[in-house]
């Protein structure tokens, strides 16, 4: 467990999805997967917790959640694609209630047309699943930034990876999203460009 002036960062337990949900419904209000409403989110973090539980890590203040990061292993890239077979009538069923609702949201993930993929840095071309972590999401209360829990959450799940052997971490971001100072910062490169900017970290 590592602490940070008045936070505990530590791995998650089950008990914590809840409060990790709580966190990003606060901390994404414009995603799509907000959107889906908490029960599917719940169920979305379950199934990934349930694969990766190695990856989640939580940063509180006593016992409030107030901050969490998590991932999953290269060779489990295709949990969202698991989720949405498993859960496929109540995933449909939100996404046609969003769309009905004009939920700009769900209107710009279902009928964005894909980017073309652009490689930045050919040397990571074929980096092995087997051998890579990737960061899916992570988060802080607005009223918590500013304190390095970001960066702390990252070396956490960092130094998870470099314990069981991975040698690289990966993550996706939004090209205008303002966190892209801190994984740069943080020494990660840019790997390519599509939909979203695709970062990479030698461990």
């Amino acid at each position: 467990m590592e602490k940070l002036n008045r936070f505990n960062i530590s791995k998650a337990s089950y008990a914590d999805l809840s409060q990790i949900v709580d966190v990003h419904i606060c901390c994404f209000p414009n995603s799509f997967s907000t959107a889906m409403k908490k029960n599917l989110l719940f169920d979305f973090y379950q199934l990934y917790f349930k694969k990766n539980q190695e990856l989640f890590f939580v940063a509180k203040e006593n016992e409030k959640t107030v901050g969490f990061v998590m991932g999953y292993f290269g060779s489990q890239q295709n949990l969202t694609k698991l989720f949405i077979r498993k859960h496929f009538v109540r995933f449909f069923l939100r996404c046609l209630v969003q769309l009905l609702k004009f939920d700009k949201r769900a209107w710009k993930k279902i009928f964005h047309k894909k980017q073309k993929i652009t490689y930045i840095n050919e040397k990571y071309l074929e980096v092995d699943n087997n051998k890579r972590g990737n960061i899916l999401s992570i988060a802080v209360l607005p009223d918590f930034r500013k304190n390095g829990l970001g960066k702390s959450l990252m070396l956490s799940f960092e130094k998870e990876l470099t314990k069981l052997g991975f040698l690289y971490c990966t993550l996706c971001t939004g090209i205008n999203n303002s966190a892209r100072i801190l994984y740069e910062k943080s020494g990660y490169v840019i790997n390519k460009i599509s939909d979203g900017v695709h970062y990479i970290k030698e461990l």
